[in-house]
């Protein structure tokens, strides 16, 4: 399956929580905010109705009033034979191919001569600070999720208060959680590394790049 195939990001993660059981609007658009789900992901929580509806345009879910005489009553979502087709579909094709969209960084790095070398080097240093917070934020996140016994006691206190916002019946899924904060924490990293050494390349009296003179 092409790229070109693939839903948009927000409908896809809509289309998996009504596959997880999510019935209403409100329900999904709360479950995506809860569990942190623009930590990793680029969705929109604004367009979760939206997304219901084309998706049942495509008979990709079904929707239905409990009440049609109740002009307020909640309209429930639940998965069709095609839903579940394409969302296994979708699901393989996620978990088999790397991401192929350019990253905004590498425009600016393939820019960068278009700045004095002071610029860029300022740049580099906020984008740097930028991804140190993120970094001490999936961290503090991760160390939770690794501990079991202190995720239990948080959950039990109503300590949750940012990050995964998990309920109890979300521990049998704790690896899976776990996992969609390890694998950015350690890219993250690692691109810190990169980062750092990159800019000491730049900053070096021997950088041969042509930036500007201001």
């Amino acid at each position: 399956m092409p790229d070109s195939k693939l839903l948009p990001t927000t409908y896809l993660a809509v289309l998996s929580l009504v596959a997880t059981g999510a019935k209403y609007g409100y329900e999904i658009n709360n479950l995506l905010r809860d569990r942190g789900y623009d930590n990793w992901l680029d969705v929109k929580f604004s367009s979760v109705y939206k997304a219901l509806s084309e998706l049942e345009k495509r008979n990709l879910i079904q929707g239905a009033k409990g009440d049609e005489k109740i002009q307020s009553s909640k309209k429930t979502y639940s998965l069709t034979k095609q839903g579940e087709k394409i969302l296994r579909e979708q699901i393989i094709e996620c978990l088999s191919n790397p991401p192929k969209r350019t990253h905004l960084l590498d425009l600016g790095i393939s820019s960068m001569m278009q700045l004095a070398k002071e610029e860029a080097v300022a740049a580099l240093e906020t984008y740097l600070e930028r991804l140190e917070e993120r970094i001490t934020f999936l961290k503090s996140n991760v160390h939770i999720l690794s501990d079991r016994d202190l995720l239990e006691t948080m959950i039990k206190g109503n300590l949750m208060k940012e990050g995964p916002l998990m309920k109890e019946e979300d521990l049998e899924n704790l690896p899976l959680v776990r996992a969609l904060f390890e694998r950015p924490l350690f890219t993250l990293q690692a691109e810190k590394q990169w980062i750092e050494k990159f800019l000491n390349e730049i900053s070096s009296k021997d950088c041969k790049i042509p930036f500007k003179k201001r």
